[in-house]
C-alpha cells in the first residue's frame, strides 16, 4: 500500500489501495483498503473515477468505518479505463458533501468537514484480458514525438537481459509485438512508428519484460 503524507494533525487516513499501476478486471472482486488514525464515526463514502479524477460514480455510500485497516469488497464495473482512481471520503466532525473539486491525495481537512484520500492511477481492463503480468512500478517511461509520429520506450538495465516490449488495448488484446532480444546493460529507447499502434490514439497498456521480471504500464495515447 502506498504511504501518503501527514500534513497536518488533522490526519485520518493514511494508506489506500489499489496502488499505482495495479490492474483490476470488470466483474472481478478487488479489496479496497486503507488505514484510519482515528474513526469520526461520521460515515465514509467510497467513490471511482475513470478519467483521472475529473468525475466519480459512487461505489458505496455511508460505510461505517473504524480505527485501524479497513476493507470493502468491490466488483468492479466498467468501463475499462487507463486512468482509474479509488476516492475514500470520511466525513469530519461538520460534515459535508464530497464534491468532484476533492482530488488531494492528503487526508486532511483545515475545517475538519471531510477528510479525503484518492488512489493513485491503476487499470481496470476486460475480464479475461491477457494482458498483465507483476503489477509494481514499471521501471519505464513512455513519450510521443508529434514530429515523428514515434512512440518511444525508455528503460535501463543494470546487466544484459533478455528483453521483450508488447503492447495491449485496454480489453487486453494484443496490438503488436515490439521488440524482442538480448540487450546489453545501460539505457535504451525504442522508437516505434505509431502506425504499428493503430496510429497511437488510443489508450493502451505496455507490458515489458526484462530477463524473469515482467512490469506494465499504462498509457493513454498520444495527446
Amino acid at each position: 500500500m502506498m504511504a501518503v503524507g501527514m500534513a497536518s494533525a488533522h490526519l485520518s487516513m493514511k494508506a489506500l489501495k489499489p496502488a499505482a499501476t495495479d490492474q483490476l478486471k470488470i466483474t472481478e472482486t478487488f479489496t479496497i483498503t486503507w488505514t484510519v488514525v482515528f474513526a469520526h464515526g461520521k460515515g465514509t463514502d467510497i467513490a471511482v473515477s475513470r478519467d483521472d479524477g475529473t468525475t466519480w460514480t459512487d461505489i458505496k455510500n455511508g460505510f461505517t468505518e473504524a480505527s485501524g485497516e479497513n476493507t470493502f469488497k468491490w466488483t468492479v464495473t466498467g468501463p475499462t479505463s487507463s486512468k482509474a482512481k479509488i476516492r475514500i471520503c470520511e466525513q469530519g466532525d461538520s460534515p459535508k458533501p464530497c464534491t468532484d473539486a476533492n482530488k488531494t491525495t492528503d487526508s486532511t481537512s483545515g475545517t475538519g468537514g471531510h477528510y479525503v484520500l484518492v488512489s493513485p492511477a491503476f487499470v481496470i481492463a476486460e475480464a479475461g484480458s491477457a494482458v498483465l503480468g507483476t503489477a509494481g512500478q514499471a521501471p519505464f517511461s513512455i513519450g510521443f514525438n508529434p514530429e515523428s509520429r514515434n512512440v518511444d520506450v525508455s528503460f535501463s538495465l543494470s546487466q544484459a537481459e533478455a528483453v521483450s516490449l508488447e503492447a495491449f488495448d485496454m480489453q487486453g488484446h494484443l496490438i503488436a509485438n515490439l521488440a524482442q532480444g538480448r540487450y546489453e546493460a545501460g539505457a535504451h529507447r525504442l522508437s516505434v512508428f505509431s502506425n504499428r499502434l493503430s496510429g497511437a490514439s488510443q489508450a493502451m497498456v505496455f507490458r515489458l519484460k526484462l530477463g524473469a521480471q515482467v512490469h506494465t504500464q499504462a498509457w493513454a495515447g498520444a495527446q
